[in-house]
């Protein structure tokens, strides 16, 4: 569905969208797994929200958003699905005060806090296993002191390391399958199927994001900006229709 599309949407066909994407299979139950779920009719004396199921197992009551980044949110949900829409096929981002004019929403502070929500979902959290197979490895300033412990913490140690030939790189092939290298200050920019082309081409859109999009980044909030960035670069999902 694309962004004209996504305006069009009235608040209930902005839900049930979003159920389909939850629910394929129909509403399940997030505090107990149960599939065995009821409606709520609403009646004259009690309003009922739209969307508001009972599950017939535990008997709590539910709606689509809860265990979500949208829960508790009093964002409209067609104004969620357009925020995850710009940000995730923005190529270099979004910018906060940006999203807050493109979605008419009332404040900065809201805008903000729907944009980290919404790269809170991109992060694929702590439990993410080590990277396997070919590993491209370098680096980039941002700010802060240099750390070279996150290879080992996230690179499987039967990976191919590939790197250029900077000094700090020179004994991390004896924790990995094989260190293979380029080197760039002699025009070496690939040999073979070794290079380290598309990591930097990461590290400049990043860069360019930083710097031309948000302006500025803190140290707090840095990695979500980082899960971002790397979400969008995942084939799967920059080729996938999603909102």
């Amino acid at each position: 569905m694309d962004l004209a599309e996504l305006t069009a949407l009235t608040e209930d066909q902005a839900r049930e969208y979003i159920e389909k994407i939850r629910w394929p299979h129909g509403p399940v139950c997030p505090h107990c797994g149960g599939t065995k779920v009821g409606g709520i009719a609403p009646n004259k004396d009690k309003k009922v929200r739209a969307g508001l199921y009972t599950c017939l197992s535990c008997m709590k009551q539910f709606t689509v958003t809860v265990d979500t980044v949208m829960h508790d949110s009093h964002i409209p949900l067609r104004l969620w699905l357009m925020g995850f829409h710009l940000i995730t096929f923005s190529k270099k981002g979004v910018s906060a005060l940006q999203l807050q004019r493109n979605l008419g929403l009332g404040s900065y502070k809201s805008a903000w806090h729907l944009a980290h929500r919404i790269r809170y979902a991109m992060s694929e959290g702590t439990l993410c296993p080590p990277l396997k197979g070919i590993a491209e490895v370098d680096e980039t300033h941002i700010g802060g002191k240099p750390c070279k412990g996150a290879i080992r913490a996230n690179v499987h140690s039967k990976s191919r390391i590939m790197t250029d030939e900077f000094a700090a790189y020179g004994k991390i092939g004896t924790c990995f399958k094989s260190h293979e290298g380029v080197k760039q200050s002699e025009g070496g920019y690939s040999r073979g199927d070794v290079t380290t082309n598309t990591i930097e081409s990461y590290f400049v859109l990043l860069k360019r994001g930083v710097h031309g999009i948000f302006h500025h980044v803190s140290k707090d909030h840095l990695h979500r900006y980082l899960d971002e960035f790397s979400s969008r670069w995942t084939p799967e999902l920059m080729t996938a229709n999603v909102p």
